[in-house]
């Protein structure tokens, strides 16, 4: 019942990664340094590698491959996000549009940046006969802050990103700059600090998130809180077990296919009756309306970590 580690497995390259260049910023797909072994340990910081870390290839593939088939819970996360996307959304670790291809349903425009290139591929074969979708080859340091409000976007989205992240209010810093004031920026990211193990580990995440320390991490970005809520409850005992327990280190594919089919009941039941902990948890926050633009040069890059 570990379906949620096929999408932070679609989070790992295959590229081989530089670890001498300086500060890559918070989008996942890249490991510039070590991951912490502790749970204990998961916000301090790790420490740097010294060469070049290639990643499987298979893995990723395989991962990827088995998410894209998993409709059910892949729209789950959409029907989540859904109430709080407007207007022009940038999405950020887009991968190879599982998400994307729900955001674009309404017609907006969506611009997705992924830093690994053959991800980007994929989305472009699956997603580009659509005229109001994007995607391009990129960190989000790559994008220049808005010059005026017409240029920036109404929502930023980010599914299963910031956990593989060092810095994570940076991040989202760096998240609300390229949002006009009043825009959003909409998370959902892994919960349940208890449950952090090995696969965890293996996928490089820095943390498990609580509403709490998350609705931290966007006052201390900035931003205004204005929901959040757990989701998938069954799935947080599922994680804990095959990850602390058995101590596994990937997600069985007869487990992610069972859960899927097991969606539209689980999410039936937690719309009726919404849950005190979960396997994630969405959050979503206000850029005040401050009325004043920032200037192009205020981005800071981020130390990103995976």
């Amino acid at each position: 019942m570990v379906w949620s580690a096929i999408i932070k497995s679609a989070a790992r390259t295959t590229d081989l990664i530089d670890t001498n260049r300086t500060n890559p910023i918070g989008i996942p797909m890249a490991l510039t340094q070590a991951v912490p072994a502790d749970p204990a340990q998961a916000t301090e910081p790790a420490t740097p590698a010294t060469s070049k870390v290639p990643l499987g290839t298979d893995v990723v593939d395989d991962s990827l491959d088995m998410l894209s088939a998993l409709y059910e819970y892949n729209h789950w996360i959409y029907s989540l996000i859904r109430p709080h996307v407007a207007g022009r959304i940038l999405e950020i670790g887009c991968g190879v549009g599982n998400i994307t291809r729900f955001l674009a349903i309404s017609g907006r425009e969506v611009v997705g940046i992924d830093p690994v290139d053959h991800f980007v591929e994929r989305f472009k074969e699956r997603l580009g006969h659509m005229s109001h979708v994007t995607s391009s080859v990129g960190y989000l340091q790559d994008l220049a802050p808005p010059d005026t409000e017409a240029h920036a976007f109404d929502t930023v989205v980010s599914c299963n990103v910031l956990e593989h992240i060092q810095d994570d209010v940076d991040a989202v810093s760096a998240m609300a700059r390229q949002v006009r004031p009043g825009g959003k920026v909409v998370l959902f990211v892994p919960a349940g600090p208890v449950a952090f193990g090995r696969l965890d580990r293996e996928l490089g995440h820095y943390r498990r998130y609580t509403i709490r320390s998350l609705k931290k991490v966007f006052h201390r970005a900035g931003l205004q809180w204005v929901a959040g809520r757990y989701s998938n409850s069954v799935g947080l005992f599922g994680w804990w077990f095959n990850s602390v327990v058995l101590g596994r280190c990937h997600v069985p594919s007869q487990q992610a296919a069972v859960f899927n089919r097991c969606v539209p009941l689980i999410s039936a039941l937690e719309r009726l009756a919404p849950v005190p902990f979960g396997q994630s948890v969405l959050g979503v926050g206000l850029k005040k309306d401050t009325g004043v633009m920032e200037p192009p040069g205020s981005t800071r890059r981020l130390a990103l970590a995976r």
